[in-house]
């Protein structure tokens, strides 16, 4: 077959230009060739386990059969349904030769390509070998780059309609021999390929992420299209452009591992204001990491404040030291705690690491911090060995602008800090879940608070668990409150089977192991060793806080504030749900200012800039700094949700919770006079805010919001006659209590019978919250053919609003959530973004990105979501899936005589349901 015949077939188009295209085998070497320049660049233990999973290849057969494989990803596109899809370039295939069968049947390509490489190596077309079940899996995992792998049911049904005559067929095994004689025209590496099993049970996900990059770094700007040429002119010239397109977007090798150093030497990296001497748990941790050997499994248990997020990093420094990992991703609970943590951890990459370092910010708003947007604004462009990587200086961390600007590829990052969701969304089936878990592969992964996770988050974080542990990673998790049940079961889904020998070691005489306590888990050891012997500091001791119970009216708040600090201090009002917050905000704001006092209010529902102009300032009033700096105040209150619950460094000398299970509550209290330098006016005093009496019947809970009622009657039990915690002496006795042991013996029958009903559906959602994740999530690690078939078609990704939800493969579950942004005016007359008159520009769609927010409603959901998508945004990736809120002076109204919605920058968004 001519040359002209081969590059008559087109491969992208260029809309408005209808006569311009880039032929589909320039675009195949184009993405064989990026391929071939990526694969040098992935890290060591990557390369070397695909190599091994593709039949004990060495690097260089392995690197040939990847980029083949990534080359033919598009060889469906050779076929009469996709070649015939834009009329005026089907003319130009026509003439060429090429005809139509009577009756087309489109199948999407990628499936084509999977029907037809699996024929490649049935025919031998091209010169790796594989048997026929290795080759189906390779073709399907070719063929799945758009985010789906092709069932077999799937491929059945592919015949002559679609795959056209004998012409089409030629054609098709040209353009794989092309491809593969581009790669390597010498025949030395390909001759001996031979693929006879495909058993390893990462390879599926490795491969397919590393086609899909391969395949969109090949598809980018830098293989701009501009027509036809000879082809021995174009193979070089697409070669070049692989690199230059690999140094352009930042896609280094990874980073050299850095020299193993003590915790003290590593800490200083992370905080440079003080001297640094481990504390007790962190002397655990370096001494528990001294054997590893092999990739593992640490589970941190201590209490709040107590330095586990030194530990975990000095962890994942170790691991890398080691060569067991080549990055990390640091997943936090919520978008405020990845915001503290990422600006943090800049500081010790900067100095632990010499020359560029890539960390995205991960999550939804990232690129709404104006901060971070810094980072990614001064990206550079830099070469792959530019001399900065090797020299001697202090490095410095960006954002490199393809990896920050599409979530997809933000942990492909050598280093990542965001929320928990990003992580999880590698093993629920959402398109291309794959990319993610293959840029997870092989780096150090901390999970803080694992403990807050319910039943059907814990239920994806324990299959990502044993991904991970299949990949290689190195996986710390980090809890103050963790039940013992929970840990067993996050223990075992790492390793299968080590929490036997945990037990069988805690069974001996004197061997079970106290609070705060390590677990450590590898291929050939598994450990639990106790934090408790060790000598700490002072400030590490035990203390008394006391404990009061009173109503949750906001009347019985303001009374017990003003008895707690009568003469003043900072003070933190911790709410369930965002509406009672406002109420409780309200009524403490207009008694207290007269008084003297400062209120603020903080939680979610915020048009983003307020929102984190809010975060920043509180931060800055109530963290770690804030008195030395002179910021924090003399008397002010601060109304939360429990957006200040868990990994903000926050310290309030008086606090006020509504009830929350129990291993919420010691969260919420260690945000309580949590450190010693700061001047405290008076002793630690925390107050539960519940109707319920010491002796009296089951609460009705009218302040619980969103916690279940058998954990919450099981927790009132557990607090209502304390007048004092011992921290932490109390934590583990308290949270084993409600999830460890049986009910408390000797109750009435009214509370009998409330926690038998109360039992009953909680197991009933139990239940049914398993159930839902199961339907979601990949397969466990298996054979590849096996977990392939396994796959769902039809999921969604869970920011697309107008989806059943029993097509969403959501990270949690809950109300439904819809994305709004807010035009108009505030109610204070703050001015909020106009309509756009056209299509958004990139500075208009950061504007109204800036004063979008979450809501989470069921009551308005469905009316908010029945708009219409704004015209001109269905396009952009930021703005697709939101809706409008036009506010007149701060207000308006949501369904026919349903509710009016105001707006203001003191309060965020408040609900009003309109009087029938």
């Amino acid at each position: 077959m001519n040359e002209q015949t081969l590059i008559a077939l087109w491969g992208k188009s260029v809309p408005h230009r209808p006569g311009l295209y880039h032929p589909l085998l320039f675009h195949m070497l184009d993405v064989a060739h990026t391929a071939w320049s990526l694969w040098e660049r992935l890290p060591g233990s990557i390369r070397i386990r695909i190599s091994k999973g593709l039949g004990d290849l060495s690097e260089e057969q392995a690197r040939f059969a990847v980029s083949l494989l990534a080359g033919l990803h598009d060889l469906g596109k050779a076929s009469p349904p996709f070649q015939h899809k834009v009329i005026p370039l089907w003319q130009g295939v026509e003439s060429a030769g090429f005809s139509l069968p009577s009756d087309l049947h489109d199948k999407p390509h990628g499936m084509v390509s999977s029907k037809e490489i699996e024929r490649l190596y049935a025919e031998r077309v091209i010169d790796w070998q594989a048997d026929p079940v290795a080759a189906n899996i390779l073709a399907v995992i070719a063929g799945g780059h758009h985010g789906v792998f092709p069932r077999a049911e799937d491929l059945i049904h592919i015949a002559g309609l679609t795959l056209g005559d004998r012409a089409w067929q030629i054609v098709r095994d040209e353009l794989a021999r092309s491809v593969q004689e581009a790669l390597e025209p010498q025949e030395n590496l390909r001759l001996s390929l031979n693929t006879r099993s495909l058993e390893d049970k990462g390879i599926a996900p490795l491969l397919a992420g590393l086609i899909a990059v391969a395949d969109w770094l090949g598809s980018s700007k830098h293989f701009s299209i501009q027509g036809t040429q000879p082809l021995a002119d174009y193979i070089p010239l697409s070669r070049g452009k692989a690199g230059r397109a690999l140094d352009c977007e930042g896609w280094r090798s990874a980073p050299a591992p850095p020299a193993k150093m003590s915790f003290e030497a590593v800490f200083e990296y992370l905080d440079r204001t003080q001297a640094v001497r481990a504390n007790a748990v962190q002397s655990a941790t370096s001494d528990c990491l001294k054997q590893a050997d092999s990739p593992f499994l640490l589970i941190i248990e201590a209490p709040m404040g107590g330095g586990k997020t030194e530990a975990a990093l000095y962890a994942a420094d170790h691991a890398m030291a080691s060569g067991l990992a080549h990055g990390f991703y640091i997943a936090l609970p919520t978008q405020a705690t990845s915001n503290a943590m990422h600006s943090r951890v800049i500081s010790y990459l900067e100095h632990r690491l010499p020359g560029i370092q890539n960390m995205p910010l991960v999550h939804a708003n990232a690129l709404l911090d104006e901060a971070y947007r810094q980072l990614v604004i001064d990206a550079p462009i830099y070469e792959q060995n530019a001399e900065s990587d090797s020299s001697g200086e202090e490095g410095r961390v960006i954002a490199q602008r393809w990896f920050a600007e599409h979530k997809k590829q933000a942990l492909l990052a050598p280093f990542g800090v965001g929320t928990i969701d990003q992580a999880l969304l590698s093993v629920l089936q959402t398109r291309h879940w794959f990319v993610r878990l293959f840029g997870l592969a092989g780096k150090a992964v901390i999970f803080d608070e694992v403990h807050a996770y319910d039943i059907y988050m814990s239920a994806i974080l324990s299959r990502l668990l044993q991904w991970l542990a299949e990949l290689g990673c190195p996986v710390i998790l980090l809890s103050a409150t963790l039940p013992r049940t929970k840990r067993r079961d996050l223990v075992d889904a790492y390793r299968w089977g080590a929490w036997k020998e945990i037990e069988d070691q805690e069974s001996k005489p004197g061997q079970k192991v106290p609070y705060p306590r390590l677990t450590y888990v590898d291929a050939n050891r598994v450990e639990a060793r106790s934090a408790a012997q060790l000598q700490s500091p002072a400030s590490e001791q035990p203390r008394a806080t006391l404990l009061e119970h009173t109503g949750p009216q906001p009347e019985s708040i303001l009374v017990a504030l003003r008895q707690g600090m009568p003469e003043g201090g900072c003070a933190a009002v911790i709410c369930n749900t965002v509406d009672r917050a406002q109420e409780v905000y309200l009524h403490l704001r207009d008694a207290l200012r007269p008084e003297g006092w400062e209120c603020l209010l903080f939680h979610a529902r915020s048009p983003f800039r307020w929102r984190h102009e809010r975060e920043t300032d509180v931060l800055e009033r109530f963290g770690k700094g804030g008195s030395r700096a002179g910021k924090r105040p003399s008397r002010c209150v601060l109304v939360a949700t429990q957006v200040i619950e868990q990994s903000l460094d926050l310290d309030f000398d008086w606090m006020a919770s509504d009830i929350a299970p129990v291993d919420l509550l010691l969260q919420r209290m260690g945000r309580l006079q949590r450190h010693p330098h700061i001047p405290h006016p008076v002793s630690p005093r925390f107050v539960i805010l519940c109707e319920g009496t010491a002796d009296g019947p089951p609460p009705t809970f009218d302040n619980a919001g969103i916690y279940d009622r058998y954990i919450l009657l099981r927790s009132w039990l557990a607090v209502r006659n304390l007048t004092s915690l011992r921290l932490p002496d109390n934590i583990e006795p308290l949270v084993a209590q409600i999830y460890d042991e049986p009910e408390p013996a000797g109750l009435d029958a009214e509370w009998i019978n409330n926690l038998a009903r109360a039992a009953r559906d909680y197991e009933t959602n139990l239940k049914r919250d398993r159930k839902q994740a199961e339907n979601v999530l990949v397969a466990p690690p298996d054979y590849p053919e096996e977990m392939l078939q396994s796959l769902a078609l039809d999921l969604h990704d869970d920011d697309e609003p107008d989806i059943h939800p029993s097509l969403i493969a959501a990270t949690r579950i809950g109300q439904p959530s819809i994305q709004l942004v807010c035009l108009g005016s505030s109610e204070e007359g703050c001015p909020l973004p106009s309509m756009p008159s056209g299509p958004p520009s990139a500075k208009e769609t950061a504007g109204l990105r800036q004063y979008s927010l979450s809501l989470q409603s069921r009551r308005l959901f469905y009316s908010l979501c029945g708009q219409p998508v704004p015209t001109g945004w269905e396009g952009s990736p930021y703005l697709r899936y939101h809706r409008v809120l036009d506010f007149i002076n701060g207000t308006a109204q949501v369904g026919v005589g349903g509710y009016r919605l105001r707006i203001s920058h003191e309060l965020g968004l408040v609900i009003e349901k309109l009087a029938p």
